[in-house]
């Protein structure tokens, strides 16, 4: 995927096999700018930057999520948690485990009809099936992991895996990460094909494999 910004004179690139990309912007109100600019998109605004993949201009909404805050940062986004439960559901009515699904569903109504059958009134069971059942039990992903890291990784999968592929764009990460981890993090998103792009507004110990690009506060660009 590519990332352009009307005020930059370069493009992000994230296909690269060997580097992360790392965008240090010193410039305080540059740095405002570009990262309000891809929050206002991803809520369905119009903006300036501009995201493209295979040549083609795609839907930041859709393809991009910049996040800024990592603690606590919680894996368990209403929209994975839809497709997790729309997903269980059509295993349940669909694969081998229908027969099991309708021998469960046949118990469940026996049960509360035998519950109402002693209480007054003639009563019915509106939302007696298996999406709300699966809803009900609270369904989650696990959202303990040994560091941030390791819960940032896992957040990537289930998104790429749940959703689609995506864009991933984290603020000032660095500030929560030591260098060792955050190379070691560096590494695993670029074996899984990940498209991630750092921004910090400070500079950091440069890493083997991060391809940096400064702006400093005169707005000038080194690349």
């Amino acid at each position: 995927m590519k990332l352009t910004f009307p005020e930059f004179n370069f493009v992000v690139d994230t296909d690269l096999e060997t580097k992360v990309n790392a965008l240090v912007i010193e410039n305080k109100s540059l740095f405002v700018r570009f990262v309000s600019d891809l929050f206002v998109q991803e809520n369905g605004m119009d903006g300036k930057s501009v995201l493209s993949q295979n040549g083609k201009i795609i839907n930041i909404g859709k393809h991009l999520e910049i996040h800024s805050q990592f603690v606590p940062f919680d894996i368990n986004k209403k929209s994975l948690i839809t497709r997790l439960c729309s997903k269980m559901e059509n295993i349940a009515l669909n694969g081998e485990e229908y027969e099991e699904t309708m021998e469960l569903m046949m118990q469940l109504e026996r049960f509360f009809l035998g519950l109402a059958c002693k209480l007054d009134g003639e009563i019915v069971f509106q939302k007696l099936n298996i999406s709300s059942i699966i809803k009900s039990i609270g369904v989650a992903f696990e959202n303990e992991c040994d560091n941030i890291c390791e819960k940032l990784l896992n957040y990537m999968e289930l998104v790429s895996n749940y959703e689609q592929e995506k864009m991933f764009v984290f603020v000032n990460l660095r500030s929560y990460v030591e260098d060792e981890m955050l190379y070691q993090l560096f590494d695993t998103i670029l074996r899984k094909g990940y498209h991630v792009l750092m921004i910090d507004n400070a500079e950091y110990e440069h890493l083997d494999n991060e391809k940096r690009i400064i702006i400093d506060s005169d707005l000038c660009e080194i690349l």
